[in-house]
């Protein structure tokens, strides 16, 4: 699992995707990452924004479970920011 930086110091890919759930708590943001990377190509960038501190263990589970890659979580104020590289077809 890739530790938690400071915004800005996180993966620099272009994310062909964002999600916000700044505000939710579990399980929403992991029911929600994982709806949207399923509707997503394989390759592509998932970048999700949490406010849930959950999600540090969380996301990186799922990313796991879904033949993924975890590119970086990032950190501010409270806020998370995951740049996920989405894996194949996994069901």
């Amino acid at each position: 699992m890739p530790e938690v930086v400071a915004m800005g110091n996180g993966a620099k890919a272009v994310p062909d995707r964002t999600l916000n759930v700044l505000g939710f708590l579990c399980p929403i943001p992991i029911a929600k990452t994982r709806e949207v990377m399923l509707t997503m190509n394989e390759s592509d960038i998932l970048e999700m924004w949490s406010d849930d501190p959950e999600t540090v263990q969380d996301i990186p589970e799922l990313v796991n479970r879904h033949d993924a890659e975890l590119l970086s979580i990032e950190s501010d104020s409270g806020e998370f920011r995951f740049m996920i590289k989405v894996g194949g077809p996994n069901e």
